[in-house]
């Protein structure tokens, strides 16, 4: 049992560690206007990491993007993104499951 709950944790660490690699991976391509990234879904994109990832804040300068749709968001991170939203005009959708304010 002891040796199952270590192999668990280290299996949980390497999908933490990925989760941030590829979250990392699309705040760079967010910041640098990737015309294939016109829609921001997935599902390793976290409302922690909206609101402390830097996804916010990529998409702030995002200039190729036009639909975010994403679940599983906190109202914290539906406010983050309302107000990168204020800066960025190119975004048309947003779909934010699970926020309960209307920003």
């Amino acid at each position: 049992a002891e040796y199952m709950g270590a192999v668990r944790d280290g299996i949980a660490a390497i999908i933490a560690r990925n989760r941030l690699s590829v979250v990392a991976e699309m705040c760079e391509q967010l910041r640098q206007g990737d015309p294939k990234l016109r829609t921001l879904r997935s599902s390793l994109v976290t409302a922690d990491a909206v609101v402390s990832g830097g996804i916010a804040d990529a998409v702030r300068v995002a200039t190729g993007l036009h639909r975010i749709r994403l679940d599983g968001m906190t109202d914290d991170a539906a406010v983050a993104l309302a107000e990168a939203l204020e800066l960025n005009a190119s975004v048309h959708t947003v779909s934010l499951e699970g926020a309960h304010v209307l920003c």
